[in-house]
């Protein structure tokens, strides 16, 4: 509710009202409401899939972490590990959203450097804040450890386990980063099946062999998350060198011609009616 009252107060004290919650004009047909609702799933579900993959991936780790000896303080360390790990990642989380935005805009502006060029300073931005991030959460290592808890069973497996959280940094940011461009060029569906095997049939497969089978302990297992997130982060760097952003650009600017010449061919009807 903080959130949504913030969000309201925003669009007011701005004076977007009636850009935000204006009611729409346009009258649509059947045809036209199940066309725009079938191309809302066909956006949004890949998108949403990429994220529960990875996110369920995650759940998976905490089963690796049970089957370790000493599973109890595995699991409670496992715990602290990722619940310190997903605040770092909504900084890329942003990130992602803002390197969609910037290269959306060129997209629909048809300014190809620009595209690029957006894509390179997020990158970089990307990258600084990353190793900032990973940087700090090792250097506060203890703090933020004995902040959850004082038990020394699970500090010691949490202790072993910390360079696999600070390493998972640098890879996720990279990944999220260039998810966020390629959502801007429509190739959700492309970013959803290398998560899916980046993290099931690379990442969580390698945790299971390093920290189960082979012994090496919760380390082993987020070893697991590591593989996953930097093979996530070269399918969709390769995905990104291979884009060609002038059919991007073609093919929304050709989208954006048919859209208006319906409205233009709508519009005298819908004043007669």
């Amino acid at each position: 509710w903080t959130g949504l009252a913030f969000l309201v107060l925003f669009v007011v004290l701005t004076q977007r009202q009636g850009m935000v919650w204006k009611s729409p004009t346009k009258v649509w047909t059947y045809g036209e409401e199940l066309a725009s609702f079938c191309e809302y799933l066909r956006t949004a579900i890949p998108i949403a899939s990429a994220m529960w993959i990875e996110w369920w991936a995650a759940e998976v780790l905490a089963l690796f972490a049970g089957w370790l000896p000493c599973g109890e303080n595995c699991v409670a360390a496992n715990g602290i590990l990722f619940n310190t790990m997903a605040v770092a990642y909504m900084a890329f989380v942003a990130v992602s959203r803002a390197c969609m935005l910037r290269v959306g805009f060129k997209v629909g502006r048809r300014d190809i450097v620009g595209i690029r060029m957006s894509i390179l300073v997020c990158l970089v931005v990307t990258l600084l804040l990353s190793c900032t991030v990973a940087l700090g959460l090792d250097l506060g290592r203890s703090a933020i450890l004995t902040t959850f808890t004082t038990h020394s069973g699970i500090l010691q497996q949490a202790n072993a386990a910390y360079l696999g959280l600070v390493f998972s940094i640098p890879p996720h940011s990279i990944m999220m980063c260039l998810n966020g461009a390629l959502l801007s060029a429509k190739l959700q569906g492309f970013v959803a099946r290398a998560m899916l095997v980046a993290f099931y049939a690379v990442g969580l497969p390698f945790g299971y062999v390093s920290g189960v089978l082979s012994g090496g302990g919760l380390l082993g297992v987020w070893e697991g998350n590591v593989v996953a997130l930097t093979s996530g982060a070269l399918l969709v760097g390769a995905r990104m060198c291979c884009t060609d952003w002038e059919s991007v650009v073609e093919n929304s600017s050709s989208v954006d011609a048919r859209n208006a010449a319906v409205t233009a061919l709508r519009r005298p009807m819908l004043q007669q009616s």
